[in-house]
């Protein structure tokens, strides 16, 4: 049905807001939060380019 929401994603999302929020990082050095958003694509089967920067690491779609 148009407009409806799915608790699921929403309790999910909040899940990663709060795992995020636990382990705050400084910007560019953003860690723990790049190997999650690489755990969260890889786990929905989204293609990405892991990259290595001077302030870290991050995620790239293709």
């Amino acid at each position: 049905m148009p407009g409806t929401i799915d608790h699921r994603v929403t309790d999910h999302m909040v899940a990663v807001r709060r795992e995020l929020h636990h382990h705050p990082e400084l910007s560019w050095q953003e860690h723990h939060a790049a190997d999650q958003v690489c755990r969260y694509l890889d786990g929905i089967g989204v293609t990405y380019r892991s990259e290595e920067r001077p302030g870290g690491k991050g995620c790239r779609s293709r």
